[in-house]
Parts: C-alpha cells; sequence; structure tokens
C-alpha cells in the first residue's frame, strides 16, 4: 500500500521515527529510523500493510518516544 506521510510539526526531542499500522495492532514497523527532516519534508512508502486504516508515527529517541496515530 503506498503512502505519502508528512509531519507538519516536530518538537526538538523527537526523531528519529518508526512507522506502525493497526493491521497488526502497531506492533511491527513498517518503516524504520526515518529521519525528521524526511517526515516535514515529506514520506512516501509502498510498505504500509494492505488494509492499514491508522499508522503510528513514533520517535524513536530516548529523549522522546511520543506518538501520533492519524487515520489514512
Amino acid at each position: 500500500m503506498n503512502l505519502y506521510i508528512k509531519l507538519t510539526l516536530a518538537g526538538n526531542d523527537t526523531g528519529p521515527f518508526n512507522i506502525y499500522s493497526d493491521v497488526d495492532n502497531f506492533n511491527g514497523a513498517f518503516e524504520g529510523n526515518i529521519s525528521k527532516s524526511d517526515l516535514l519534508f515529506g514520506f512516501a512508502t509502498n510498505n504500509a500493510p494492505n488494509g492499514t486504516e491508522i499508522i503510528r508515527v513514533r520517535s524513536i529517541n530516548k529523549l522522546c518516544s511520543n506518538f501520533v496515530d492519524t487515520r489514512i
């Protein structure tokens, strides 16, 4: 499944990021170690599992592990 993901805002201590799908209850990242600059610029992927309705973008920085869920 093809997706284009773009963050509009990211805090100072965020990133890099892993991206998850609701298909497996956000258990396995379908993209990993994506830089903040890539997501702020816009990131294209064709790795999202078929049937994905919600993606989770989670910071994997030890200073910030917040995430945001977005319906696609």
